[in-house]
């Protein structure tokens, strides 16, 4: 297993397809489910407080995460909105 942390949103297609399964297997309400143009929006917008989380286990992404950084005086937080593992 590899961790991995982008900041420009690099696999943002592998992203969108395990978060998208993810909702699916928790059988989340439509409301969870976003389109691709949503997380390029986010990418987009605020890519300099965005960070992509990737998890790979025999060169396949299992796992990935956005966190968006809040950057303060002197501390960074780090807060995971989106997350997803493939099944």
């Amino acid at each position: 297993m590899q961790i991995f942390f982008f900041d420009k949103g690099e696999r943002i297609d592998e992203f969108v397809e395990i978060y998208n399964e993810t909702m699916q297997n928790h059988n989340a309400d439509e409301y969870y489910f976003f389109e691709k143009k949503y997380f390029e929006f986010i990418k987009t917008q605020m890519k300099e407080n965005l960070l992509f989380g990737y998890a790979e286990y025999e060169g396949k992404i299992v796992s990935a995460s956005i966190f968006f950084l809040m950057r303060n005086i002197c501390i960074i937080i780090c807060q995971e909105r989106f997350s997803s593992t493939e099944t």
